[in-house]
């Protein structure tokens, strides 16, 4: 079996769960723990990553290590291609491609339920608003340390988060 990743940043939950959950997620992967991991998956999904909702999707659709549900995929690939990310929509368009009307219906009754907790509207509000709270406490501070991210000057600090949440949303 493959060495686990590095360790995730503890700190960086605080501000991007998103980011930390996905990267538990695939700590729980390379450790052997397939439950863990989606579960984890799923966690950093509700706050608003396209990364692990990409990976939902492509691993239901396949049947990668869960049971396969093409149109649970397919729910989770539309949900991944929200900010039209050229890869995540290419692969939901092909996927919808190769489903039956039937799956395609199915699909659509799972992203109309899935959509309140994990599409944009909710998840990446959700994660934007913390990450705002959590950074209004930090910000003009003269040293700061985030527990696995970086340590020294608040600035170096509070930039890297600040560019964490560029990319992010």
């Amino acid at each position: 079996m493959a060495a686990a990743p590095l360790p995730c940043p503890q700190g960086l939950e605080r501000y991007l769960p998103g980011d930390y959950y996905f990267c538990r997620a695939a700590q729980h992967f390379w450790s052997g723990y397939q439950g863990m991991a989606i579960s984890s998956l799923k966690e950093a999904a509700r706050w608003g990553s396209k990364p692990a909702q990409y990976a939902l999707g492509v691993s239901y659709f396949n049947g990668d290590r869960v049971p396969a549900n093409r149109p649970l995929g397919l729910a989770w690939l539309a949900l991944s291609a929200e900010r039209h990310t050229p890869v995540y929509e290419a692969t939901f368009i092909s996927a919808y491609g190769k489903v039956t009307a039937s799956e395609r219906a199915q699909a659509n009754a799972y992203w109309n339920e899935m959509k309140p907790t994990y599409g944009d509207a909710v998840a990446a509000a959700r994660a934007k608003l913390r990450f705002d709270r959590e950074f209004a406490k930090i910000k003009g501070h003269d040293s700061l340390y985030v527990d696995g991210l970086a340590a020294g000057s608040s600035f170096s600090v509070t930039q890297i988060l600040q560019n964490e949440q560029a990319a992010y949303f």
